[in-house]
């Protein structure tokens, strides 16, 4: 999705939280549309995180117009039946909780 919008010349945030390798590597795909493209670690299971990657966001580009809150984890090779409470807390945390306020914070935002 990022590199079809910088190809349509979006300007990119690419918000990563650990693989830092994989992110960059998009952000070097995506700059050779000419346009600009932040990285950013924000772990967004945190709400004052997701504050941060928009405070900086605005910061650095100055406006947003689209956002794409695509954060997900699952886990793999272990059925539903043996999930412990921390396993469903993590998936809950970032897949849904994070969405949700990724997508309020930008709300808010835009005002």
């Amino acid at each position: 999705m990022a590199e079809r919008d910088a190809s349509l010349g979006a300007d990119i945030v690419v918000n990563y939280t650990n693989n830092k390798a994989s992110a960059k590597m998009t952000v070097s795909n995506i700059q050779k549309y000419g346009i600009k493209a932040l990285l950013i670690q924000a772990d967004i299971s945190k709400l004052g995180k997701i504050r941060i990657m928009f405070a900086t966001t605005l910061k650095e580009l100055e406006k947003m117009d689209i956002i794409v809150a695509n954060a997900v984890v699952e886990v793999v090779n272990l059925p539903a039946i043996d999930m412990i409470e921390e396993d469903y807390d993590r998936l809950f945390t970032i897949n849904t909780k994070g969405a949700f306020f990724t997508i309020q914070e930008a709300a808010n935002t835009w005002g």
